[in-house]
């Protein structure tokens, strides 16, 4: 079966604990080392490599989680600005 690269990093260690994320949900991963050991010990780079059935499931696992709080941020302050010197506050706003 093949295997397609899902995510490249400078440390070999960030790989081993993606694919340990990636084998809690029974999606099979392998890690190949794409060069030499750093003798420094700032670690070697690796890929994380998954089977092409499993990379959405896998992507999705390991993306970062979406927020929208600078939008909340951002509509609860002009919901505060706007309500000052009145007792309602502006039409769609929630307070």
């Amino acid at each position: 079966m093949s295997w397609i690269t899902l995510k490249t990093t400078s440390f070999r260690w960030e790989a081993e604990l993606m694919q340990q994320l990636l084998a809690a949900h029974q999606i099979p991963a392998r890690i190949v080392d794409l060069g030499l050991v750093s003798y420094v010990g700032a670690g070697s780079p690796a890929a994380l490599q998954v089977h092409p059935d499993d990379r959405l499931r896998a992507r999705m696992l390991l993306s970062p989680l979406r927020r929208n709080l600078r939008r909340k941020r951002t509509r609860k302050l002009l919901c505060l600005s706007s309500s000052r010197g009145s007792d309602l506050p502006p039409k769609g706003c929630l307070m």
